[in-house]
């Protein structure tokens, strides 16, 4: 949970700079994407250091004592995961040529999987959904070659 609550950080910085320097401005799904997509991750930030505290109350929770941090994980996985889905997931379909269309494809269905992934383990406790969190990865494909495009590419970000 380190990495993910440092890799959060480090994407919200990320695409807010993205933000700012116009490169979603093309696209009314990629400007709220973008927006919806920080505010999700930073949520989720939140969220990965409650699991990181989580950890010190882990006896008693084995114990069968009530623990309230740990309450909190599910629901806000549950909100989470569908914003932090929904964001990415415009922002792949909004920001033409960040990648080929194929990994902006598999971005957008890597998106919609952890969103739903979210919804279903997280919410609604239907554990057998949490293979969809696999989904990450194919939406992790499509952020590292946009990624890579923006950097390769020096006139891809108005100065």
């Amino acid at each position: 949970h380190w990495i993910a609550l440092v890799t959060g950080l480090l994407l919200v910085w990320a695409v807010w700079l993205l933000l700012d320097s116009g490169w979603a401005a093309g696209s009314v799904a990629a400007r709220a994407g973008a927006r919806l997509s920080i505010i999700a991750t930073l949520f989720m930030s939140v969220q990965w250091a409650v699991e990181i505290t989580a950890r010190g109350a882990l006896e008693a929770y084995s114990a069968g004592e009530p623990v309230p941090i740990v309450d909190l994980v599910d629901p806000m996985q549950a909100v989470g995961w569908p914003g932090l889905g929904l964001g990415f997931g415009l922002l792949a379909a909004g920001v033409r040529g960040a990648a080929p269309r194929l990994v902006a494809v598999l971005g957008m269905v890597g998106a919609a999987a952890l969103g739903l992934a979210g919804l279903l383990a997280q919410a609604l406790h239907i554990l057998e959904a949490g293979v969809l969190f696999l989904g990450g990865h194919l939406l992790a494909l499509w952020i590292v070659w946009a990624g890579v495009g923006v950097v390769r590419s020096r006139g891809a970000i108005p100065s």
